[in-house]
């Protein structure tokens, strides 16, 4: 074996750079070993360690697949973050048990005047204000809620933020307060139209919608691909009056009046619906529907619901199909891309046997992996946040939540009714706060000990997270209720938590997306971001959580890295475009069309797709099974084949004769001997009468 002085160029942290030092080759594997070396970068930094450059054979040419297994040194190497108490920030007191209410409270994070900061919308009980701050944008808020004619009196819990007409102002949606705790009457729900000028016009009756008896959340999202957004409201049902109601769902006519559509629709179930999310879970190009249930009338564990939306404005509950059927008391739910393979996992809290966590497995399947990724056995939790706090490329989660014993006297019941006579709050009962690092893909670690202070004593339920102050690291917006003592529990204040991030080194890119022939917010874009050849992706959402709406500009934690190479945006309409590298430490504003547009665009994924001719794969890298996705400009013989790079031949996973268009094949990761493939680098090769087409795919563990 010779060892020699070898210089290679090769990109990697986003910077031309020359590896120079001494080397062997493996002629056996086609495997080049570069050790004891120097990365010279344009920035001058130096790195060092051992790394496997893989040569791949293809017939007579030899390639440089463009996979190097580094040293874990380029992401989360950094310091970790620390929040501190900001509550003081924020001048507000959350009032609901003691007038009626449940004591639950929504938070949502949005750009209500458009000047580029982040302002924060509170909900609060009845006869009591609510609350919108303005971000002054010296880390300083201004509550105007009264000026802005957002002060309702009927009380609310819930909050989205969303363009209901398109016309570039963010309107809120607010779900009423009471009658689900306890047997009080719910206040009803309000839509208000933001018009442009500072203020807000109440349309709820225009509008022609209206919520269930016992509204809860809502979430909101473009159905039927019109380019407006339809809406979801969850119904909890009435323990204090031993009922349960249906959801309803409403479909926008695009004058800012709703149609209900609930029955015909096939989601308007009576599970006691908490929350929910949408995503297009399984890529076929439109919005699905997530529902966690929680209050069924008798205090049953209930499954989580997935509506699979058929594309013609009716939905298909296929969770038990799904991998979904686990049963809990869910009562908030946040996704994520935790593994960066493409598709949206899901975390979800519950009161009783413990939280879930559901890995999205690319094929429209989930599996259960609450046990081995370690999120089981933390407290009792409403709302959540699914993203990444220290911003090195990995998603971590937050998620708080305490209950009060909610019965008469001060809110009278009605005759019959029922109410919530047991507490989870205190030391050893309520939530603390829980923070989870994610280690880096493959599991989560407590992160309590950044966290400023202990929330158990506190009536918290909503979360929401967003950059307040502008420094690349999200914030978190915890809502509580006040509770007096003469309810039969301990006094508990009112007042938000407000934890802000004070970051750390690690790079991060910010992006604003706006649509414009899909709807304007870009709810239901996939955005996916490349780096050295894997993947980050987000999708654009407007609520989750529980009762709240975290932020809709996506931060992508870079660790180390300094750049992003491109940026790939699948927009609602089924639209796929390309952008260029972007900068560390930078946000930029995507707006639809000022992309390069990707070829074959239908029931795009976010990952980029090729012209005619060629084939690719998608998720890439992948785990379990990934889809291969291949045009034919005329119909005739193909064969797909999966080479190892030494050259062997893997797996064929096809061998026929296919019409003209465009085909979609899964491999799930088996050999010809129906054995599991080994994690690395293989060469997924096609081939026709035309000739030979080669494409890298990576396997993960």
């Amino acid at each position: 074996m010779t060892i020699l002085p070898v210089r290679l160029p090769f990109r990697l942290s986003r910077n031309r750079v020359d590896f120079t030092g001494e080397t062997k080759q493996d002629a056996e594997n086609d495997e080049l070993i570069v050790r004891t070396f120097h990365c010279h970068g344009r920035n001058g930094s130096v790195m060092g360690g051992l790394h496997r450059i893989l040569l791949l054979s293809l017939g007579t040419a030899s390639l440089m697949a463009a996979y190097v297994a580094a040293p874990r040194t380029l992401l989360g190497q950094a310091e970790g973050v620390v929040f501190t108490d900001a509550s003081d920030k924020i001048d507000f007191v959350h009032r609901s048990v003691e007038y009626g209410g449940n004591g639950l409270a929504g938070a949502a994070w949005f750009d209500y005047d458009n000047d580029g900061l982040l302002d924060l919308f509170l909900t609060n009980g009845k006869t009591q204000p609510s609350a919108l701050f303005r971000n002054q944008g010296d880390g300083t808020f201004e509550n105007i809620a009264a000026s802005a004619g957002l002060e309702p009196d009927s009380g609310c819990s819930g909050v989205i933020a969303a363009d209901f007409d398109n016309d570039g102002w963010k309107d809120l949606l607010l779900t009423g307060d009471g009658g689900i705790l306890q047997g009080t009457a719910q206040a009803p729900l309000v839509l208000y139209r933001n018009l442009g000028d500072g203020t807000f016009e109440d349309v709820t009756i225009s509008s022609g919608i209206d919520g269930p008896p016992t509204q809860l959340s809502a979430s909101t999202a473009d159905i039927d691909g019109d380019s407006y957004l339809d809406i979801f409201i969850s119904a909890s049902g009435s323990v204090g009056e031993d009922r349960n109601d249906r959801n309803k769902l409403f479909r926008n006519n695009g004058d800012f009046t709703f149609t209900d559509i609930s029955a015909s629709s096939g989601v308007d179930t009576n599970l006691g619906a908490c929350t929910s999310l949408f995503s297009d879970y399984d890529h076929d190009g439109d919005q699905d529907l997530i529902v966690a249930n929680c209050n069924d009338r008798e205090f049953r564990p209930t499954p989580l619901e997935l509506f699979r939306n058929n594309g013609d404005l009716t939905f298909t509950d296929v969770a038990v199909e799904a991998g979904l059927s686990r049963k809990g008391l869910w009562m908030g739910i946040c996704g994520s891309d935790y593994d960066h393979d493409g598709d949206t996992d899901l975390f979800v809290t519950n009161l009783g046997n413990g939280h879930a966590f559901f890995e999205n497995q690319g094929d429209g399947t989930f599996v259960d992996r609450t046990m081995d990724l370690g999120v089981l056995p933390y407290p009792f939790g409403w709302g959540c946040a699914f993203t990444d706090f220290d911003n090195d490329g990995y998603d971590d989660l937050f998620w708080t939540g305490s209950l009060v014993g909610i019965c008469p006297p001060r809110a009278p019941a009605a005759p019959g009714s029922r109410c919530v006579p047991v507490g989870i709050i205190g030391p050893g009962a309520g939530n603390p706060g829980t923070l989870l690092f994610s280690d880096d893909g493959n599991g989560f670690a407590s992160g309590a000990e950044v966290l400023p202070l202990d929330m158990s004593e506190l009536y918290t339920s909503g979360v929401a997270h967003g950059d307040f102050d502008g420094n690349g690291f999200e914030d978190i917006l915890i809502m509580t209720d006040r509770v007096p003592a003469d309810l039969g529990n301990d006094a508990r204040p009112g007042n938000p938590v407000l934890l802000q991030n004070a970051g750390n080194e690690n790079g991060w890119v910010r992006l604003k997306l706006r649509g414009t022939v899909s709807n304007h917010d870009a709810v239901g874009a996939r955005v996916v971001v490349f780096l050295d050849g894997g993947i980050q992706s987000k999708e654009v959402r407007a609520g989750s959580s529980m009762l709240s709406q975290h932020s809709q500009w996506l931060t992508f934690g870079l660790g180390a890295y300094t750049m992003v190479d491109s940026v790939h945006v699948t927009w609602p309409t089924g639209t796929t475009e390309s952008y260029a590298s972007v900068a560390s430490r930078q946000t930029v504003d995507i707006v639809e069309g000022g992309g390069r547009v990707l070829p074959v665009a239908a029931e795009s994924t976010g990952v980029p797709r090729f012209a005619a001719g060629v084939v690719t794969n998608y998720p890439n890298p992948f785990k379990t099974s990934t889809r291969i996705e291949y045009t034919l400009d005329e119909a005739g013989p193909i064969r797909i084949s999966i080479v190892d790079v030494t050259g062997r031949n893997v797996r064929q996973v096809l061998n026929s004769r296919e019409s003209a268009g465009r085909h979609v094949v899964t491999w799930n990761r088996l050999d010809d001997r129906g054995e599991r493939v080994s994690a690395g680098v293989y060469l997924l090769v096609r081939s026709t009468a035309r000739g030979r087409q080669g494409h890298m795919m990576i396997i993960v563990e």
